[in-house]
This record gives C-alpha cells, structure tokens and sequence, in this order.
C-alpha cells in the first residue's frame, strides 16, 4: 500500500485503528479455531484450545488444512470454499504481523511536518533498511522520501481498510463454520434417528 503524504494529527487515532484491526483480526481467528474443532468432530473448548496452542498462523493453517482434507463432507457447498479463504488469511496475515508488531512514529522535515504513522520497530531488519544504508541513499539524490527505508508506513485509514478485510475474513469463516455445524447436527440426527 502506498504511503500516505501526511500521517495522523492525533496519535490516538492511529492507536484505535491498529485495536480495531487487530480485534477483527482475532475474531476471525476464533472462527478457524472454531472451524477446526468441527473438522475434527471435536469438543469445542478443547479443540480450538489446542488449536491456539500453536503460535504462528503458518501452523495453524496447516492444521485446517490437514484436517479439511480428511473431512469426509470437504466438497459440500460453502465448505469446499475453506482452502480458498485459507489462502486469503495467509495473504493477509502478513498485514496483520505489520499491524501488531508496528510501533507509532511521527514524521517531520525540516519545512514540514508528516504525522504519525505506524512503521517498523527500529529492530525489524526485515521491514526497515539500517540508518546507514538510508544514508548512503540520500547524497545520491534529494529525491529519496523519508520512507525510503521503511517497507511499510500506514496511516489509521489505511490500517481501518486492513481491519475491515480481517472483519469480511471472520463473516466468511462464519458461513463455512455454519455450513460445518449443520453437516454435523444432520449426521448426529441421522445416526440416532435409525
């Protein structure tokens, strides 16, 4: 996503985007775990225990799709969309890990002032190019921004676009879950009913 030409005014904003994001985020999370306790046939509270025992989404992900290939009702409507929204969690998940390791910075020139943006922490070398490589940059030309060395700095909109993607991930996850649930309660009436 490209940067902004001016940050938030008021750092709060910034700090009430990045929550809101990462709630909706965790919501949708929950229906994984809740996804995958029906994949399973498992008690809920102990399944999607287990499944938040695993700390990187990676992991977790593996795990659904391990146990949606060996779900016997993995090509029923709505349910065989699951590997597809696993695809979409994963693309994103990434912004999510930006969202929730980012720390606040405020941005001025010398005849200007930025505001504030989420950016890198100073210790991510993988989001952030070091102060001396930024500086070799700029004797070159005038014309390196000051976010050159940063590989991502948002703004509370733009963070309220990523929470509002993670919000539309947990509706979906909802509509696989439902479709789970059902399958479920139709194959524990069929079972007692005969």
């Amino acid at each position: 996503m490209p940067v902004e030409p001016k940050g938030d005014f008021e750092p709060d904003t910034l700090y009430a985007s990045v929550g809101r994001a990462l709630s909706a985020w965790e919501m949708a999370e929950g229906m994984l775990g809740r996804i995958f306790a029906l994949l399973c046939s498992a008690d809920f509270p102990g399944a999607e225990r287990a499944y938040g025992v695993v700390s990187s989404f990676s992991g977790r992900r593996d795990m659904l799709e391990q146990a949606f290939e060996s779900y016997p009702g993995r090509t029923e409507p709505v349910v065989r969309d699951l590997p597809a929204l696993l695809t979409k969690f994963h693309q994103f998940s990434a912004r999510r890990n930006e969202i929730a390791h980012g720390i606040l910075w405020y941005f001025s020139g010398l005849d200007e002032n930025f505001g504030n943006y989420l950016v890198p922490a100073t210790y991510n070398s993988r989001k952030r190019i070091s102060p001396e490589a930024f500086n070799a940059l700029r004797p070159m030309t005038t014309d390196v921004p000051w976010h050159a060395a940063l590989k991502y700095a948002y703004t509370s909109s733009q963070i309220d676009y990523y929470g509002r993607q993670f919000f539309h991930l947990a509706g979906e996850a909802l509509l696989i879950s439902d479709a789970l649930g059902q399958l479920a309660a139709a194959a524990y009436e069929e079972k007692f009913s005969g």
